[in-house]
């Protein structure tokens, strides 16, 4: 398809989507309203019910993948006869835990809910994305959708699914929302969470301190360490985010211990923090301690890749047909997309709507980026051809 039939299909793209603003507005209402928290499979399974309706509408075959106790993950596709194979990725679940969530709301800009911009806004935004496709031509593409109910949760039981969802898949696009600022994301940070656990000897701290060894003393000098490997030039954060240990003021401590979360933006990074924080196992100050050190970098970073350039000039490509301003860059958060992308498949993330304030009871969609982000996906798959 030529550059001049792209320009004039997105135009019908976007007139869809005008005309259809009430319908995928009151859709959006419907999916909030329904209460999803991770650990309510209950809710999830309502919202993938949900959706599984909407894509058999557009012809796509579903199947439901059990054995999540978060909820039931979903997986769609449509086959083309064109040669390029899209996955797009995202999640049902929301941290609000029940009887904290609060009702669907919204004035002349903005929307707010449970969930309505992380990322419940981004699910309804693809789906009129190919909705719109279908309305107005053959879909550009081969199509795979995986809807998973444990993001939230670090992704522990969908995760595992991805080697052979990946299978066959040439680009990837992630429905997390865009920065607030309107950004697409294309890199991300990497999450490693780590527990350093002291083992010492207790004993009576005014009688025989001398007999003890003091295992948050150890602990104490660990942290200051660890957190000196931290590198702001890099990007590279590390953050000692809980402390427990000992019994009493009057009892040397015998153990301790601390949860590190470390972020990252590139693998020689993790590679090093991992390094050095599992080192520090043989390497006490205090005689007479053990230290323990387990975890691991379970969201290794998000990179952009060689192909990753494709995906963003036929997202800039499409911005421009459509008159929108775009601009692309890092998140500190983490996504399904950091996993995707350490498989070797292009990313391109935060294709979801504009909001802000997310995990927050000031969670906001921005109204107008709806319409405007389902379009751009839409157009998106239209340009991607033309550069490859």
């Amino acid at each position: 398809m030529n550059a001049n039939r792209n320009d004039e299909r997105c135009h019908l793209i976007k007139d869809y989507i005008h005309a259809n603003r009430a319908i995928i507005f009151n859709d959006l209402q419907e999916i909030v309203a329904i209460n999803s928290p991770s650990l309510y499979a209950e809710g999830n399974n309502a919202v993938i019910d949900f959706l599984e309706a909407r894509l058999r509408h557009l012809g796509m075959a579903c199947i439901k993948i059990e054995g999540n106790p978060f909820g039931t993950c979903l997986l769609a596709e449509l086959h083309t006869a064109q040669k390029t194979n899209i996955l797009f990725c995202g999640h049902t679940d929301t941290v609000f835990p029940l009887g904290t969530e609060w009702p669907f709301s919204f004035d002349s800009r903005r929307a707010y809910g449970p969930g309505v911009i992380d990322m419940k806004s981004g699910l309804i935004s693809l789906v009129y994305a190919l909705q719109a496709l279908k309305e107005t031509g053959e879909m550009p593409t081969s199509v795979k959708i995986f809807f998973n109910t444990d993001e939230e949760e670090g992704s522990p039981v969908s995760r595992k699914l991805l080697p052979d969802i990946i299978k066959g898949i040439d680009f990837a696009y992630i429905l997390e929302p865009a920065e607030t600022d309107g950004r697409i994301i294309t890199r991300r940070k990497g999450i490693g969470k780590f527990t350093i656990s002291v083992l010492g000897r207790a004993a009576h701290a005014g009688k025989s301190p001398e007999t003890g060894v003091n295992a948050i003393l150890e602990l104490a000098n660990q942290i200051i360490y660890i957190e000196g490997l931290a590198n702001k030039s890099l990007g590279t954060t590390m953050n000692t985010g809980l402390i427990e240990g000992g019994a009493s003021a009057f009892i040397v401590p015998e153990s301790a211990r601390a949860v590190i979360e470390s972020r990252v933006l590139s693998k020689d990074e993790q590679e090093r923090i991992e390094k050095e924080l599992h080192s520090i196992a043989m390497n006490n100050t205090v005689a007479g301690t053990t230290i323990t050190v387990s975890g691991h970098f379970h969201r290794p970073p998000l990179i952009e890749q060689s192909q990753t350039r494709q995906l963003i000039t036929a997202v800039e490509t499409a911005a421009e047909t459509l008159g929108i301003d775009i601009e692309f860059g890092m998140s500190g958060a983490a996504s399904d997309g950091n996993n995707i992308s350490a498989m070797g498949i292009p990313v391109i993330d935060g294709m979801g709507p504009v909001g802000g304030r997310e995990h927050s009871s000031d969670e906001y969609l921005e109204i107008e980026t709806l319409y405007e982000r389902s379009a751009l996906l839409a157009c998106s798959l239209l340009t991607l051809n033309d550069y490859l």
